[in-house]
């Protein structure tokens, strides 16, 4: 999987946590992604949320001063044709039906990454602009290393093969 649609796989997972949450007024588990990269099992974060009381998605981004600052990747309506807003849209399209319970779905981990998975391989989408090659909060699971972050090469494939629950 590309970056791209490895992030939207992660983004994806966490449009079920929040519609549950929202929609039951409860908590529900936050799953992490078991990645196989370079031979390694490893999970962390291709996304970044903002540590506000509603978190959403940010960016990292330097000024020519080289001041760092992190840039809201936005879900209104100017940003339809860009990530984040179009998973998230096409995500209520095919999940959100009144009628439909999602708690057993994402109470059953393994069918819930196949479903992801098959979600995100059947959007038509660009890949994402300025996907910053990066993973935050890597662990590797075989000998326990932890590392703040990990660069990714352009051309990396990251295979999802696992979900756990981050209380792990």
């Amino acid at each position: 999987m590309n970056i791209s649609d490895a992030k939207r796989l992660e983004y994806t997972l966490s449009l079920f946590r929040e519609y549950l949450t929202a929609k039951r007024k409860q908590d529900y588990p936050k799953y992490k992604i078991v990645w196989n990269y370079e031979g390694q099992l490893v999970t962390g974060d291709l996304l970044k949320w903002s540590t506000t009381p509603f978190p959403y998605l940010v960016r990292p981004k330097m000024t020519s001063d080289f001041e760092v600052y992190e840039e809201k990747l936005s879900i209104d309506d100017e940003h339809k044709n860009v990530f984040p807003r179009n998973v998230r849209e096409a995500w209520f399209d095919k999940f959100s039906n009144q009628w439909t319970s999602l708690d057993d779905l994402y109470s059953n981990p393994e069918v819930l990454l196949q479903e992801s998975i098959k979600f995100v391989n059947s959007l038509n989408l660009d890949d994402i602009d300025q996907p910053q090659y990066q993973m935050l909060n890597v662990n590797y699971l075989y000998n326990k290393l932890h590392l703040k972050f990990v660069l990714l090469a352009p051309n990396c494939d990251l295979v999802p093969i696992s979900l756990i629950s981050s209380e792990n």
